[in-house]
């Protein structure tokens, strides 16, 4: 399957963002405005809603499941300390977003003296012996991914991960619709040439 990549449907899990659904945003946007009252609770529910999806977008970005452990925790707790300066309610699923790629980036560049080689066999599971087409495939991706560089992970998570629209993303990162665009073709590319190359 030369010069096009799939990503498997069970890595995606939900589109659409950290809710997915166009009427738990409002759930969320209460649960939000609870939290700047000072309800506790909120952040309880808040967590137990955005949890999966932070994590998901964590690891797409960083590939390191005890960095994104981290940077999620650390998002959340910028969160409690943070949440009464967000203006708009509706706008925490941008902001949080914004917020767990920037812990997962710092992170990252924190840890980067590890090699590709000793990330790939950190990650590999010893009782597995015999590797199944799909996890070699799966392995052959995640060596793809390591080889971008942050900007086109995130870039990638946001959009083929998370599920969000361009003007969605546009919104995250704060940069023009057109950027967005450009970036998405551009690390699409990169990942199929470092996907070819092995």
């Amino acid at each position: 399957m030369r010069g096009t990549i799939a990503i498997p449907y069970e890595a995606t899990g939900m589109s659409g963002g950290l809710l997915g659904k166009p009427d738990k945003a409002e759930e969320l946007r209460r649960l939000v405005l609870r939290l700047q009252d000072g309800d506790r609770a909120a952040f309880e529910t808040l967590v137990d809603r955005t949890q999966n999806s932070a994590f998901r977008l964590g690891y797409s970005v960083s590939q390191d499941y005890h960095l994104c452990q981290d940077a999620v925790q650390e998002a959340y707790i910028s969160v409690l300390k943070n949440i009464r300066q967000l203006r708009d309610p509706r706008a925490f699923t941008t902001w949080f977003t914004r917020i767990v790629i920037n812990r997962c980036k710092r992170l990252l560049k924190q840890k980067r003296p590890q090699s590709l080689t000793e990330v790939v066999e950190q990650n590999q599971d010893p009782s597995t012996d015999g590797l199944e087409e799909k996890t070699g495939r799966r392995l052959q991706l995640k060596k793809a991914l390591l080889r971008l560089t942050d900007t086109d992970r995130t870039i990638l998570s946001l959009r083929e991960v998370q599920g969000y629209s361009y003007e969605e993303i546009a919104n995250i990162l704060d940069i023009p619709m057109g950027t967005v665009k450009s970036r998405v073709a551009n690390a699409r590319r990169r990942l199929i040439q470092a996907y070819d190359v092995q």
